[in-house]
């Protein structure tokens, strides 16, 4: 068998094993597909299963090409450390890679949050009558309720 498709094998059974990690189903899959898939949770399950699969399988050759750019089927031995490592990037590179979903959905979260406040601040501050009560524009003065400017100590 080919060193490559060993290689490439191993990668497999690490996204294979990676799809039962809790970060493994954690990828979205896009905001035309995700809607489709949230009353079909054995569709989306098995999807997460076969997209990481393909992902450890094909990053298990492309880090074994990068290890050594000469290698070539006929020039590699398998070696048992060649198969742990193409197992664990298999699985590895599902985990980053929902790292870096992740990341990206925090980071969008957090610039759509922003842009939320910075549009509330810009509809309120101008409400805002600070120079001569303190009070919102339009707001009534409640009877009984003193003043800033009439307020005694004592």
């Amino acid at each position: 068998m080919p060193t490559w498709l060993v290689v490439a094998l191993c990668g497999t059974a690490g996204g294979f094993l990676a799809s039962w990690l809790p970060a493994g189903m954690d990828i979205p899959f896009g905001k035309f597909i995700e809607p489709h898939l949230a009353d079909h949770h054995v569709i989306a399950a098995t999807l997460h299963v076969v997209r990481n699969v393909i992902f450890g399988g094909v990053a298990a050759p492309l880090l074994w090409l990068a290890d050594d750019p000469q290698a070539t089927s006929s020039t590699s031995r398998v070696t048992p450390f060649l198969l742990v490592a193409s197992l664990l990037v298999g699985g590895g590179g599902v985990q980053l890679l929902g790292q870096w979903f992740r990341q990206k959905t925090e980071e969008a979260t957090s610039n759509a949050l922003g842009r939320a406040t910075s549009d509330l601040a810009q509809r309120v501050l101008p409400t805002v009558d600070t120079e001569s009560t303190g009070r919102v524009k339009g707001e009534p003065h409640v009877e009984g309720e003193p003043d800033e400017d009439t307020e005694t100590s004592g």
